[in-house]
């Protein structure tokens, strides 16, 4: 199941849904995956470029950190960009 997949998933949970609750989905779902590293890992847990609130992705163009609270601020700019009609009607009206 891939990231997107488990925040749309993450969003229909009853109960509290915050940053954190959703990173500690991904390290219980992703943390065996070969290009995912959070500070739960061993490996990643005196690596002080990854904050204790972020996961990386290892990308062949590079390293992505990705804090979850930013997912959504990224998202909405790049719908609001996109050439697609619909999409940018999501956000203006």
């Amino acid at each position: 199941m891939g990231i997107l997949a488990l925040l749309d998933e993450h969003c229909l949970m009853p109960g509290p849904v915050t940053d954190l609750t959703f990173l500690d989905k991904l390290n219980t779902m992703c943390l065996k995956h070969p290009h995912y590293e959070s500070r739960k890992l061993k490996k990643n847990q005196n690596d002080r470029s990854l904050p204790h609130d972020a996961f990386r992705l290892k990308h062949y163009a590079g390293n992505v950190r990705i804090k979850p609270k930013t997912i959504k601020i990224e998202f909405i700019k790049l719908f609001t960009i996109s050439k697609v009609k619909v999409e940018t009607s999501f956000f203006y009206q």
